[in-house]
């Protein structure tokens, strides 16, 4: 049994930034999804589902203290594996970057503008998280082949794509993801009107580039639009539920869960339920 649905641990309770248009679902619950959840959920979608790869995000996955641990039990399933992070603990734990990227398909790092200002629109928190980011990035020569860029195009910096691009073609990484800004979760529902580009603009943004970049023939670019990504995501959060970005989006509570994957008996049905929807 095969799906084209694509899979995402959200499960980061925790961020070292605050991102107003953030999607995720920060839950109450103290009571964490464990690693014997993660991996017997794994394991179904490996085994009966085909599915082969996966991305772990948050929040920020590096607020876990067990996430290395989550990270080779996956990959010893026969994951690939994608991690989402701001990157901010590796600035200073050499050790714990050269773990994680050892077991890494890619670790994944935002630069969502060509310099603090402009980044501050969109990830708040940090004072000089521009500099961070390229401080981290001279910091990970040898590992450019594992580390793509995510970059979220929304009102205040659609205009910006070519001067990030100048600033990532320094550096040989393999990916370049251009997401559009999608307003799900309570906080990109909340500042959708501050963030939200729509469809047309996001595509011109991506003309634009394509037309005017110089682009290193290491990287990879892959435009990721609102229409693109519709439907093709299954997310579990921090406390371990199933969810999908509701079809109909008419509130603030745009999700639907299936289930929890702590319901071990009934995890295969919520697996089920979640990739027909």
């Amino acid at each position: 049994m095969t799906t084209n649905k694509s899979i995402i641990l959200a499960i980061g309770k925790r961020c070292f930034m605050h991102c107003p248009g953030c999607y995720n679902f920060f839950n109450d619950d103290t009571n964490i999804v464990t690693l014997k959840s993660i991996q017997h959920f794994g394991r179904i979608l490996y085994e009966k589902y085909k599915i082969n790869k996966i991305t772990i995000s948050g929040g920020d996955p590096l607020t876990l203290p067990n996430i290395l641990k989550i990270v080779v039990t996956l990959k010893k399933i026969g994951f690939k594996i994608n991690l989402d992070t701001t990157g901010i603990p590796l600035i200073n734990d050499k050790k714990l970057a050269k773990s994680l990227l050892k077991n890494l398909d890619f670790l994944g790092l935002p630069l969502d503008g060509p310099d603090n200002k402009t980044i501050k629109l969109f990830r708040k928190g940090r004072l000089n998280y521009f500099k961070e980011i390229i401080n981290l990035l001279n910091s990970l020569k040898g590992y450019y082949n594992k580390i793509c860029i995510n970059t979220v195009i929304h009102k205040g910096n659609s205009n910006a794509l070519g001067e990030i691009a100048k600033i990532i073609y320094r550096y040989p990484v393999s990916k370049w993801q251009i997401f559009q800004f999608n307003p799900i979760g309570p906080g990109g529902y909340r500042n959708k009107e501050i963030y939200y580009l729509s469809e047309k603009k996001y595509e011109d943004s991506i003309e634009k580039l394509m037309k005017e970049a110089k682009f290193n023939k290491n990287i990879t670019v892959e435009p990721k639009s609102i229409k693109f990504r519709n439907n093709k995501y299954i997310l579990v959060d921090s406390s371990g539920y199933v969810w999908s970005p509701r079809k109909e989006k008419k509130s603030e509570d745009k999700r639907i869960i299936f289930g929890n994957i702590k319901e071990i008996n009934n995890l295969e049905n919520i697996i089920k339920l979640a990739f027909d929807y």
